[in-house]
Formats: structure tokens, C-alpha cells, sequence
């Protein structure tokens, strides 16, 4: 899943992943059932109720943001030119509390969670609801930024939205999507937004 270009942390995609959950300990995610017991990958067994886990670790998830570099000032450029939307998969309680204690919500018009939405990116009934509930929607006026290949990028050609790939460690494309801009550091969207 997509962390999004402007905050890193950890979104959480159900559906038969493991994931390094609060404190250390493993959580094995299938298709939304939690094992009440699982032999971790460093050797620590997680024992009781996973549910109740679960709703830790999205508590705690939702406190966890930091601000890649020159973000804000990037955020402060666009928000005066345009109106900006998160578009994100992940647990709505969750992206929320992390956008507000990041203190970005307040540049944005709209957040859009999966969860809520009752698809994730990329499918295109993701993008047909966000489109359908932002006032005015014009494609060809749009940019999906982001840092996920798959979700980000995949999902805006599924809608027909122009892409920028923030790939900032360079990574080769393993896909072949259309990518319109493609920058390694945020400030990049100056040059051309």
C-alpha cells in the first residue's frame, strides 16, 4: 500500500499480509480474521485476542506521523493554486488522526479513505466515488501524487487522471503504467505546478 507523498508511516491493507503491528509484535491479517495466536518472524508468539490487538495498533498507528523534507512548504505553494484531497487506503480513524497530528488536514479540501469509500486503490470505483464527491471534477485538470506504484499510480491510470510517481530512492519501474511526471524530492512539484 501507499504512504503518500507528503507523510511516511504504515497503512495497513487487509487481506492476507503480516504486518509489524505496535510494541514489536507480529499480527496476521487474513481477509479481516486475526489468529488469537501467531509465531512471529523474530520468534515471539502473540497470544490472545487478536481483534483487541488490532484496534491497539490502529490507535497507535494513528498517533505516528512525521513530515518528509519540504513538505509543508510544498503543501503552503499548492494550497493557494489549487484544491488538494487525500485519496488513501488504510483505516478512516486511523488516516484521519494521523492527518490532523500532522497538522496537513487543514490543507486539504476533502480526505478520501478506503475504508469509508468501500473500495481501495486502485479500483476504479475508488476513484468514480472521490470523483463523484468533489464539486466541479474535471480529469483533465487532476494529478494523483504519489509513492505506490500499484495503488497510486495504477489507480489514477485505471481512472484516467494524469501520475506523478514521487520515487525518491530511485526505484526501478516494475510496472508498465503510464507515468506523467516522475521526482524525487517534493520540492520537484514547484517546477511544474
Amino acid at each position: 500500500t501507499g504512504k503518500g507523498a507528503f507523510g511516511r508511516g504504515v497503512e495497513v491493507a487487509l487481506g492476507g499480509v503480516e504486518l509489524v503491528g505496535a510494541h514489536g509484535a507480529v499480527v496476521d491479517v487474513e481477509a479481516g480474521h486475526h489468529n488469537d495466536e501467531h509465531q512471529g518472524q523474530d520468534g515471539v508468539v502473540v497470544e490472545g485476542d487478536g481483534a483487541a490487538f488490532e484496534k491497539e495498533y490502529q490507535l497507535l498507528l494513528g498517533e505516528g506521523h512525521e513530515l518528509m523534507e519540504d513538505a509543508w512548504e510544498v503543501l503552503e505553494y499548492l494550497y493557494k493554486k489549487y484544491d488538494l484531497y487525500v485519496v488513501t487506503n488504510g483505516v478512516e480513524a486511523t488516516q484521519r488522526s494521523r492527518l490532523k497530528l500532522s497538522g496537513i488536514e487543514g490543507f486539504m479540501k476533502d480526505i478520501f479513505v478506503s475504508e469509508a469509500v468501500g473500495y481501495q486503490k486502485p479500483q476504479i470505483e475508488f476513484f468514480d466515488y472521490c470523483f463523484a464527491h468533489i464539486d466541479g471534477f474535471e480529469k483533465e485538470k487532476a494529478m494523483i501524487i504519489g509513492d505506490s506504484l500499484t495503488s497510486d499510480i495504477q489507480g489514477g491510470n485505471n481512472a484516467g487522471v494524469a501520475c506523478c510517481w514521487f520515487n525518491p530512492s530511485g526505484k526501478e519501474r516494475s510496472l508498465e503504467l503510464r507515468i506523467d511526471k516522475e521526482i524525487k524530492s517534493l520540492k520537484e512539484l514547484l517546477q511544474f505546478l
